[in-house]
């Protein structure tokens, strides 16, 4: 009886942690989503596509969601020149590939010309 329960308890606590990785995952769009309306009340404008920098000796691609980070609320104070730090809600938990460098995000924006 014991095995019988057990087997049907791990699917269910699967499912439940398959649903709290999706709202996680929807939460971190909601964050970029106000900080992005955030960035364009003080900015007037939308942050600008992924900019190459210099960092470290080293030329990197800062991306646009990096722009965004003063205006989120679970930022940790994160700065935005920061491009090596980690940055846990660019990341979503369900995404089943290996973690992305730092700076990178899971989350895609559109860079069109105009």
């Amino acid at each position: 009886i014991i095995v019988l329960m057990v087997g049907l308890l791990i699917p269910a606590i699967e499912s439940a942690r398959r649903t709290a990785r999706a709202t996680h995952c929807l939460a971190n769009m909601h964050q970029l989503g106000l900080a992005m309306h955030n960035y364009l009340s003080s900015e007037v404008n939308f942050p600008p596509g992924a900019t190459r920098v210099e960092y470290e000796g080293e030329i990197l691609y800062r991306p646009p969601h990096l722009y965004l980070v003063p205006y989120m609320e679970q930022s940790g104070g994160i700065g935005e020149d920061d491009l090596t730090a980690e940055q846990p809600y660019l990341q979503c938990p369900s995404e089943k590939a290996p973690k992305r460098p730092e700076g990178r995000t899971n989350y895609r924006g559109s860079v069109g010309m105009m």
